[in-house]
């Protein structure tokens, strides 16, 4: 059988340009089928990170290599009158062929915003050769991937105050234990998002169930029981009278 399909993005989610760089080149193929479940987290934060990242890392990698291409410029005043009075002018910048070809994509998504900045190259030879500068294309994408990453197995509260938390660390620099109450709600709310049920959060795993009844067999309450089965386990399951009820 084949293996169980992954990502091939790694375990790390936060937002890291320098990772993408290397990752991205080397994982390019056919578009992954859409998914509305996952098995695991990583699988989940790697799908909705990735989404996010993919939109727009090809958009300011192409707005970098834009900034470097120096390009002919004609300047036309914006009124009549003598020029060297003249504050304010057109900016005629011929792209050609190839670079629209190179580029056309990229330059639907760069032109999107109306601003954009002209740096003038320090040509003897052309007063007038500039290049394009686009504003900032990733803030936004930067802010959305953080905060998916509040979602991740090892989050901490967005709003600890809310839930009675001061703070997030104490005098120590260490961090402020999460009530078990408000873990379990941050759980629940991951699970929904993963859209494959609430089993794993709401029965507990062999590990756990093995710590659980180490601390009870520990434990100073004198009970009387040896067995851990019978310390976690009711004596017998409960009767239902079906005819209870019945019309």
């Amino acid at each position: 059988m084949p293996a169980q399909f992954r990502y091939p993005y790694g375990e790390e989610h936060f937002w890291d340009e320098s990772r993408y760089d290397e990752i991205l080149p080397e994982t390019k193929g056919k578009q992954f089928p859409s998914d509305i479940t996952f098995d695991n987290y990583n699988e989940h934060m790697a799908a909705l990170t990735q989404c996010q990242v993919q939109d727009i890392m090809w958009v300011q990698k192409a707005a970098f290599e834009i900034a470097e291409i120096p390009l002919r410029a004609y300047f036309v005043p914006a009124r009549d009158g003598p020029v060297d009075e003249c504050k304010f002018f057109y900016a005629i910048v011929p792209l050609g062929k190839a670079f629209l070809e190179k580029y056309e994509e990229a330059w639907r998504r760069l032109t999107k915003d109306p601003l954009l900045t002209l740096n003038f190259w320090d040509d003897e030879q052309d007063e007038n050769c500039v290049s394009l500068e686009f504003p900032d294309q990733v803030a936004d994408y930067k802010l959305k991937v953080e905060a998916t990453c509040a979602f991740l197995p090892n989050a901490r509260p967005s709003n600890p105050i809310a839930y009675g938390i001061p703070g997030q660390k104490i005098a120590n620099g260490q961090w402020v234990p999460i009530p078990v109450k408000v873990k379990f709600k941050m759980a629940r709310h991951r699970a929904l998002l993963r859209g494959n049920g609430f089993y794993d959060v709401l029965v507990p795993s062999a590990d756990e169930f093995d710590q659980l009844a180490d601390k009870l067999a520990k434990s100073s309450l004198d009970i009387g029981v040896t067995d851990k089965g019978e310390l976690l386990l009711p004596k017998r399951l409960p009767v239902i009278d079906k005819s209870l009820g019945a019309s």
